[in-house]
């Protein structure tokens, strides 16, 4: 991991990047997740605000939107990781009203990924029924847009049930 941070910083310092909002957020991207996988954490979050920065500053609306949603999403997941619930909650908050706002069809995996997140952290505060209202959405969603890839909200899902003693 402290290679990877090194070839990100290098990366960061390349003329051909300098003046690409997208590569230089992607960096940030990568490299906030870099931290998060070292327990870095509030590195992990500067990195993320740091790309959210460049982001803003993109012109095209696309592009914006779908990393400003990205950024949003490990923002969430960087404050889950620290059981910091409510600011994870604050950014989902964030990015399902961006995503709802959309109307891009190639944005549902974000939107099946969000409503999993949001099942995963009100099953994490003990909030069931707003949790699998959660999971129920992300896979309609998923299957709507025959989406194979749900083991992670059936992962979460199980995980609420044994929490709650019901293991069948």
């Amino acid at each position: 991991n402290g290679e990877a941070i090194e070839y990100l910083h290098r990366a960061e310092r390349e003329p051909y990047v300098a003046g690409d909002l997208i590569l230089l957020s992607e960096i940030n991207r990568v490299k906030g997740r870099t931290y998060g996988s070292m327990k870095l954490y509030e590195l992990s979050v500067n990195e993320f605000q740091k790309g959210l920065q460049h982001i803003h500053q993109i012109n095209k609306e696309f592009e914006r939107k779908y990393l400003t949603s990205l950024a949003y999403d490990n923002l969430s997941t960087a404050y889950s990781m620290q059981e910091v619930p409510d600011s994870a909650l604050y950014y989902l908050q964030k990015n399902k009203a961006l995503l709802e706002s959309m109307t891009e069809e190639r944005l549902f995996r974000n939107k099946v990924n969000l409503y999993a997140q949001l099942g995963k952290e009100h099953a994490n505060l003990a909030e069931y029924d707003s949790a699998v209202y959660y999971f129920n959405t992300a896979l309609e969603l998923a299957d709507s847009n025959n989406y194979p890839y749900t083991s992670w909200i059936y992962l979460h899902w199980g995980n609420m049930n044994r929490k709650q003693g019901l293991i069948d």
